[in-house]
């Protein structure tokens, strides 16, 4: 199934009411210059270039011959030109069919284009667009820059190559092409332009190219050229034959024939301890099927819950905005997968459709996931896995809780599973419910009045196991501090008191003016020695030289060192 949404606010073709809408569809997200060209009086192109956010805004609407470039540009210089050089991302796709000119009527073109090409030659497009005497189709790209010109010309190419028996402008293969835009007037038929049928898909070059085996000629590589000694087919290099000699010398053994390159590999595999050649990994028939009978059941397993949650998925959304065709395109192809019978997988597939809150025209169901078909025929498939699944159905955290193939489950959660599974085929209970009825055996043989040695002896277990159990049955409790009476207070305080005037008694008594001499040599002390460090801080500062050269004779043994010691012989008492 090739495409997805463009997660965008257009939805149905009734969103399209203006150019605006329809230039904004077409260039949301892409960045560059896009050409707007306009046909003069004298015949020939007037082209003005926009920003691809501005050019929304242009009027477009009832204009004569009004035209836009299809990809997007970039400045080169101080101008801009409409060159294939000039190329800043890939937008579109697109195939010019001009009617008139195979005399076919556009409905009987675009009738054959839904019974013979949309999903067998060439994808569903994008826009269908009513060009006046002619049709677009237009394939809006995603995330394509000029890189991918290569692989966009063979795309281009195939799809103008697939389309010219219904009248395909062969030369409607360059990136630089403009073509008419909607809404616009065609001055020849004088007729309005107008979108005839949309779809939200966009596509990837790569996804068109594998969907429809389209290949394109890469570049031959330039052959190395070979250096050093060329030695005939054959024959054993020189490195192989020095590290022979090696090991003939280290085992006792003959060299081998160096003419015989394989002899000569052999001999240096067998001898060097690398590699034993005889060894093979050797799988029996029967080991083998089996593996492969395993293989099927579960991938026929997997097959049938996807195809179940793709049941519950559509039976929880309603209208028309839910990806039916996304839907429909993978229950074909895994029922089809499944059942191996492609008739019978398009029967149920029809089936799943009648069931739906809005189910689509069959016709339109046929044609939307015959890839499917295809694909199966070829002996491929599309591998998707979970997360692209909900990528491209858009499921949702809610939803995703009712579907299980899709939910992923957690190693640590498969193989509690799996343990719980053994453990009940086997009749036994978990760990943790058997030490939940140990404990509450003990609790019960605690209360009859038994010991530690008797309830060991009953259980079989250990003392180790049963202290960790009582740890928890029985928490121990921490003791409470006794009170103390408040006649031993009064005691420690009354002898506190008498510890007191005991000290008061040793000490000597001081003259009150003995006291304040003493304390004012103590400040007197305080105060010279601030005013010593004030005075060295600024020695410090303002002579580096000569705390240097102190320093060198406090080294010399000239007076004590240390900081004290020079300023005593810078300042002395």
């Amino acid at each position: 199934m090739l495409g997805i949404s463009a997660k965008t606010s257009y939805r149905t073709i009734q969103d399209f009411q203006t150019a605006s809408d329809y230039l904004s569809y077409l260039y949301s997200d892409v960045k560059g210059y896009t050409a707007k060209c306009r046909i003069s009086h004298k015949d020939s192109f007037y082209t003005e270039f926009y920003s691809t956010s501005n050019i929304v805004t242009t009027a477009f609407s009832g204009v004569l011959d009004a035209y836009v470039s299809m990809n997007t540009f970039f400045f080169k210089g101080k101008e801009i030109h409409r060159e294939q050089k000039n190329l800043k991302r890939l937008n579109t796709c697109y195939v010019d069919i001009d009617c008139y000119k195979a005399n076919r009527t556009k409905e009987s073109v675009l009738c054959e284009l839904e019974e013979d090409y949309f999903g067998s030659k060439i994808p569903y497009p994008t826009f269908i667009i009513d060009s006046g005497r002619g049709l677009y189709l237009i394939y809006k790209l995603r995330d394509e820059d000029r890189n991918a010109l290569p692989r966009w010309n063979r795309v281009q190419k195939y799809l103008v190559e697939q389309c010219l028996p219904l009248g395909a402008d062969s030369s409607c293969t360059d990136a630089s092409r403009i073509l008419r835009v909607p809404f616009s007037v065609n001055s020849k038929s004088n007729t309005a332009v107008k979108i005839l049928e949309f779809s939200d898909l966009t596509y990837s070059i790569y996804d068109i190219q594998t969907e429809y085996g389209i290949k394109y000629a890469e570049k031959k590589k330039a052959p190395k050229e070979r250096t050093g000694v060329v030695y005939p087919y054959g024959e054993a290099t020189q490195k192989m034959r020095d590290y022979a000699f090696i090991l003939s010398e280290k085992h006792g053994v003959d060299l081998p024939d160096f003419k015989d390159y394989h002899a000569t590999q052999e001999f240096l595999a067998t001898h060097s301890g690398k590699k034993n050649p005889k060894r093979d990994k050797v799988t029996s028939f029967h080991a083998h099927h089996a593996y492969r009978e395993k293989n099927q059941s579960r991938k026929e397993e997997v097959l049938k819950a996807r195809i179940r949650d793709l049941e519950c998925l559509f039976s929880m959304r309603k209208g028309e905005d839910c990806k039916r065709e996304v839907g429909l395109f993978l229950y074909r192809l895994w029922m089809q997968e499944l059942i191996g019978d492609a008739k019978e997988a398009l029967q149920k597939t029809l089936e799943f459709n009648a069931t739906l809150d809005m189910p689509l025209c069959e016709k339109y169901v046929i044609t939307r996931t015959h890839s499917a078909e295809k694909k199966l025929k070829d002996g491929e498939t599309y591998l998707y896995s979970a997360k692209k699944i909900k990528q491209v159905l858009e499921i949702t955290k809610e939803e995703a809780k009712e579907l299980h193939s899709l939910t992923k489950i957690s190693k640590k959660a498969s193989n509690r599973k799996a343990y719980l599974t053994r453990l009940e085929k086997e009749g036994k209970t978990t760990k943790k419910e058997l030490v939940t009825n140990r404990r509450k055996q003990i609790s019960e043989l605690l209360e009859q009045g038994m010991d530690r040695k008797e309830i060991c002896r009953i259980l079989n277990i250990s003392r180790a196991t049963y202290q960790r159990d009582i740890a928890v049955i029985k928490p121990a409790v921490k003791p409470q501090e006794r009170p103390v009476s408040e006649k031993a207070t009064e005691e420690i305080k009354s002898n506190a008191g008498e510890r007191k005037t005991e000290i008061q008694a040793v000490q000597p008594p001081q003259d009150e003016p003995e006291k304040k001499q003493t304390n004012r040599e103590e400040n007197q002390r305080k105060t010279d020695k601030i005013y010593r460090n004030s005075l060295f801080s600024c020695c410090i500062k303002n002579s580096a030289p000569i705390l240097k050269k102190a320093l060198r004779r406090s080294a010399a043994g000239a007076f004590p060192f240390g900081i004290q010691g020079v300023y005593n012989a810078f300042f002395p008492p």
